[in-house]
């Protein structure tokens, strides 16, 4: 009598292929040194939840309460290490680690990790050509104490608009 053997089939799309990439720049390290944690605390780093983020939003983006029914589909030990199971990236979990690069100020973590992937694979960072761009915000938002809204010069040629302003540096290409 021939038992049938007990499989399970994944389906992976473009995670492994993210993973490996985080892993080219160290993204998660450089993440688990930004970012205020306690190991003895923590059966994942910040790091690795942000980058459990990262690999669910470029593989489709599911909101938070459903990240978890996503790595159930995916080979969970490979992207990130033996005993991590589908039910650890749960959203309180997660959003425990956005809390915690919320406390480190995104855009000091954001350059940091961009100025050290550059390094990493080897791409000059003499010259950087920066673009900038505003956004008008129509509404109420008081007590925005990260995110900077004012008025004044807007693309729109609307001073009297509120307005965020977003920018971009690149690095010229060899």
């Amino acid at each position: 009598m021939n038992t049938p053997l007990n499989t399970y089939s994944y389906t992976s799309g473009p995670a492994v292929l993210v993973d490996r990439l985080c892993r080219e720049i160290e993204f998660e390290q450089t993440l688990n040194e930004l970012l205020p944690w306690d190991a003895s605390r923590c059966k994942l780093s910040p790091g690795a939840r942000i980058k459990a983020l990262v690999i669910n939003v470029l593989s489709g983006k599911d909101p938070l309460c459903h990240v978890k029914r996503f790595y159930r589909d995916q080979d969970v030990e490979l992207l990130f290490g033996d005993g991590v199971t589908a039910d650890d990236l749960n959203d309180d979990a997660l959003a425990r680690a956005l809390d915690k690069l919320h406390e480190a100020t995104p855009w000091k973590v954001y350059s940091t990790l961009a100025i050290r992937a550059m390094r990493k694979l080897d791409l000059p960072i003499g010259t950087l050509h920066n673009d900038t761009t505003s956004v008008s915000l129509h509404g109420a938002y008081e007590g925005e104490a990260d995110l900077q809204i004012v008025r004044g010069h807007s693309k729109d040629y609307r001073p009297n608009l509120k307005q965020i302003m977003l920018g971009l540096a690149v690095s010229p290409e060899r």
